[in-house]
């Protein structure tokens, strides 16, 4: 099976709480957002089709096809351990890359904090020979191939 460090992880709730408790009674500090953020959603939870943050001007995908641009798609490159089999008990921390698109823009209110989250379809980038999900054309354009997505879930 999966080395101990690489076991799937408790829902988001149980594993927040039970940090907090930890860092409690361990006298350590603990940030006012992540205490915030471990109480439950009040019922003032927005969605969002557009919105302009931090310089940029973020769409659902949902709105492209009345529109001429694409402001939608998203790349981030996330660290993650990575093992070459079942029996590799020496994960390798990676830089893996991936590319998507913006499906909901939530903004979360707890109380005295909001959020805005962005749930996206991802892909992860494989620039290798003819299954390359991402590709450069003559021009400089990246092209993507969407065939690939990875389930929400995971």
């Amino acid at each position: 099976m999966f080395p101990n460090d690489l076991a799937p992880l408790p829902p988001f709730t149980t594993w927040i709480m039970a940090s907090i408790v930890v860092a409690f009674n361990d006298r350590d500090t603990i940030d006012k957002d992540i205490v915030h953020m471990s109480m439950l959603l009040t019922l003032e939870t927005m969605s969002y089709r557009a919105m302009y943050v931090y310089g940029n001007h973020i769409r659902v995908m949902s709105v492209k096809e009345h529109l001429t641009i694409s402001d939608y798609g998203v790349m981030a490159t996330f660290e993650q351990k990575c093992i070459s089999g079942p029996n590799d008990q020496r994960p390798v921390l990676a830089k893996l890359e991936y590319v998507g698109w913006v499906e909901e823009i939530l903004e979360l209110n707890y109380g005295v904090l909001n959020t805005i989250f962005l749930l996206c379809n991802w892909m992860r980038t494989n620039y290798i020979r003819s299954s390359a999900i991402v590709k450069r054309d003559e021009y400089g354009f990246t092209l993507v191939n969407f065939s690939s997505l990875i389930s929400i879930s995971d």
